[in-house]
């Protein structure tokens, strides 16, 4: 029978996921990030593409927004659906250090200059805020994948696809 204190600290420990945690290898944090990463990537980069099409008229601010936080939920659940660890290379490419904030500070700057100043703030925004305006929703679908697991969703990628089992569970 477990103590109090000790259910506490299990609890705990599945529940907050830390890059120096002990219970993953550096190889298993990578693929974890990855996987975890890549939807709100695709989020995001989605999000410069349809906010130019904003900016042209092509699409509403709204409409614009929501596409770039739809193919995150429908790259989040088609990952989770039929992983493969293919999607770490794409990941590696897609996180480029400083290009994809080349990228987006050279579109948002193209775009305040040819007078768009709000889809410019919005785009510079969601990459200076690491995506999370639409990352966030690929977060709570995430969790909502993973909650039969019962533990924080990185950890519960691994339990799913290598099932590696945990101390704290």
């Amino acid at each position: 029978m477990t103590s109090p204190l000790e259910s506490a600290r299990k609890h705990a420990e599945s529940s907050l996921y830390t890059m120096t945690n002990p219970y993953t290898t550096t190889e298993e944090k990578i693929e974890i990030e990855a996987w975890y990463q890549l939807p709100v990537e695709l989020a995001g980069h989605a999000f410069l593409f349809t906010t130019v099409a904003w900016a042209f008229g092509i699409l509403g601010g709204w409409a614009a927004y929501g596409i770039a936080v739809l193919v995150g939920i429908i790259s989040a659940i088609v990952i989770w659906l039929a992983y493969s660890r293919s999607i770490i290379p794409v990941f590696l490419i897609i996180r480029l250090p400083y290009v994809g904030w080349l990228i987006h500070l050279g579109i948002s700057i193209w775009l305040a200059a040819s007078g768009h100043w709000l889809p410019a703030i919005f785009l510079f925004l969601n990459r200076l805020l690491f995506f999370l305006p639409v990352g966030f929703p690929v977060a709570f679908v995430n969790q909502v994948l993973t909650f039969k697991y019962k533990i924080h969703p990185k950890y519960a990628f691994l339990k799913r696809f290598y099932g590696k089992e945990y101390p704290f569970e």
